[in-house]
């Protein structure tokens, strides 16, 4: 078992486990809604909530009143009320994994979809489809995490469990300066991270001297991206790398090396393609009354191209997909191709609304600065007119110091 649980290099806060369990001793409320933007606080109210048994309901701090409403949650509720609790005193974590063995088969957290594309759904997940994707074993007990998913959507809470039920110590990532997470990664010999695509194109800039100590680096949350995937190996060489499909509804479904799914045995009658999108049956989903299903099946609204019966690769959201004068374009094409020039950092295609087209194509440019911005959009109006269709090109380029992104890391496409 590693000494230290927790730390956030931010707020400089260094939890060891024997303060972890200290803390939980010393709850005497617990927050039963979680919304709150203190990583270690909404870290803290769940594993209270586990111990004890009590229902959790993670609510993201940055959703405003009328939102939570939304949402079909009453404010005060959410912001305010709070439960008597009388947790046990923990000395050990043996006596602390005694205590999650005795509540996991009926405890439940209810967690929201990101709404990245729409409107958020609630769900509601077991301790078991919670942890579905985490393993543990002896050969884990020195890895340290970098967490760097928003603890209060599903990925992190993969990663928290992941981390926690190893012993192992995490560091918090989330929303860190990109800046400094280089030296962040050698001066804690993190080990282990996970986290979308958008999140290691930011720290690529500051990556200036390779890391050794890095094991597996996961990718998770957007269509992977093989070009950066070249890049990041360049950093960090002994790494092995893994791509996860997860989602809010489900959990964590599928794991590979690159951007091809297989399809197991094990899985193979509770998935199936259809019209190219990827459809889940409902035993392996969370409960939510907010899911809509065709006879006992649901439209994740992931479009996915069959390599071969019982494989695939992610294709885009059928959301994200822009229709351009009738014509179906996915910005992810594009962008990949655009990310080909080595000036380019990152990059996001939109769709803009048209009175002639229904929409046109915008493309929000990160670059190095290296090039005049009239030549570097020179450079990309040719790599494109060599390769696309005319309807598939932006006819608006803006330069941008960073692409946004949403509160799991994932750009912000709306």
């Amino acid at each position: 078992m590693m000494e230290y649980f927790w730390i956030d290099p931010k707020e400089r806060l260094n939890k060891k486990y024997k303060d972890l369990f200290y803390d939980l001793y010393c709850m005497d409320k617990l927050s039963n809604f979680v919304y709150k933007d203190n990583s270690y606080m909404i870290v803290l109210n769940i594993l209270a909530g586990l111990i004890s048994g009590e229902k959790i309901v993670l609510v993201d701090s940055n959703l405003s009143k009328k939102e939570i409403t939304n949402v079909g949650l009453n404010y005060d509720d959410v912001a305010f009320s709070r439960k008597n609790i009388n947790l046990p005193k923990i000395n050990t974590f043996e006596e602390f994994m005694s205590k999650i063995e005795e509540n996991k088969n009926y405890w439940k957290l209810e967690i929201f979809s990101s709404g990245t594309m729409g409107f958020p759904k609630k769900v509601e997940h077991t301790f078991e489809s919670l942890t579905r994707g985490v393993k543990k074993d002896i050969n884990f007990k020195n890895n340290v995490w970098g967490f760097a998913y928003n603890p209060t959507h599903f990925a992190g809470l993969q990663i928290l469990f992941q981390a926690l039920l190893n012993a192992n110590t995490i560091v918090y990532l989330f929303d860190q300066n990109p800046a400094i997470i280089p030296d962040i990664l050698n001066s804690y010999r993190i080990t282990h991270i996970s986290a979308t695509p958008t999140f290691y194109r930011k720290i690529l800039p500051y990556l200036n001297k390779g890391n050794t100590v890095l094991e597996r680096i996961t990718f998770g949350g957007e269509k992977f991206d093989k070009l950066l995937v070249d890049k990041i190996k360049k950093y960090f060489p002994k790494a092995k790398i893994r791509n996860i499909y997860a989602s809010t509804e489900a959990g964590s479904l599928f794991s590979s090396k690159d951007e091809t799914f297989k399809i197991s045995e094990r899985m193979k009658d509770k998935i199936k393609i259809e019209n190219n999108e990827l459809l889940v049956h409902k035993d392996l989903l969370g409960y939510s009354s907010q899911i809509e299903l065709e006879d006992n099946w649901y439209r994740t609204g992931d479009l996915v191209e069959k390599n071969s019966e019982n494989e695939f690769k992610f294709i885009a959201q059928k959301d994200e997909i822009i229709n351009v004068g009738g014509y179906k374009v996915n910005p992810h094409e594009i962008e990949e191709e655009i990310k080909r020039l080595d000036d380019i950092v990152d990059v996001v295609v939109k769709g803009r609304k048209n009175g002639v087209t229904g929409n046109i194509l915008v493309a929000e440019i990160m670059y190095n600065g290296n090039l005049e911005e009239k030549k570097l959009e020179e450079e990309i109006l040719n790599l494109l007119k060599n390769n696309f269709q005319n309807w598939k090109i932006p006819r608006i380029f803006n330069i941008v110091k960073d692409v946004k992104q949403t509160r799991t890391s994932k750009k912000m496409r709306k």
